[in-house]
């Protein structure tokens, strides 16, 4: 299972009840204001599954293509892939080995909309909105490397933690997720591309 798949697992769980979150670390600060210089940004996206119950490793190739304002494409191949996109209100998923597609408006499918949002938390430098969702911990200054756990129970219970590791010039160059049920998921973002022009073509989606 992908970890766009494990996304959309741990999406419904219900939102925590609002704090005032605590003052966002000095390193985030400053990664934060360079990731929001960031308008569109393009890399090669390294996916490796180790999925526990199974004793085995998955690897997947792709790609990652973002531009603000909240416009998002992940293409996988090898085994799980999957390619979606989110586009304004609309998500669509591609599941490659059934060939089955499903499309999904955001603003009446609350799983898929809780999917977006933990994406693009770690695209739109947003801090503080992190910090409702996770307890956050810095565990490395150079590169600017942070721990996140979830505060909700529910979500508690399906992700064990998230590690995100960022670039100085300004976004995230490796994600581990790692799963209660031993499932471990590493994302490497290589050849990543700020800034580029990037053609409507990167968000079309099949018929």
């Amino acid at each position: 299972m992908s970890l766009l798949v494990a996304l959309l697992s741990v999406a419904a769980a219900p939102a925590i009840e609002e704090v005032a979150p605590p003052a966002v670390p000095a390193p985030l600060a400053l990664i934060a204001r360079k990731m929001q210089e960031i308008k569109s940004l393009t890399a090669h996206l390294r996916q490796t599954k180790e999925i526990k119950i199974l004793a085995e490793v998955a690897q997947s190739e792709g790609t990652l293509t973002f531009v603000r304002p909240r416009r998002l494409a992940i293409d996988l191949e090898g085994p799980g892939g999957t390619t979606m996109v989110i586009d304004g209100d609309q998500m669509t998923l591609v599941f490659k080995a059934v060939r089955r597609t499903e499309r999904k408006s955001l603003a009446k499918d609350p799983r898929a909309r809780a999917v977006a949002e933990h994406l693009f938390l770690l695209l739109e430098a947003e801090p503080q909105a992190l910090q409702q969702t996770y307890d956050l911990k810095v565990v490395s200054d150079k590169p600017l490397a942070v721990r996140l756990v979830p505060r909700a129970a529910v979500l508690a219970k399906i992700l064990r933690q998230v590690q995100a590791r960022f670039d100085p010039r300004g976004f995230v160059d490796l994600l581990v997720v790692e799963e209660t049920n031993g499932d471990v998921t590493r994302w490497q973002f290589e050849d990543t591309h700020i800034n580029p022009p990037v053609p409507e073509t990167a968000f079309a989606v099949p018929p």
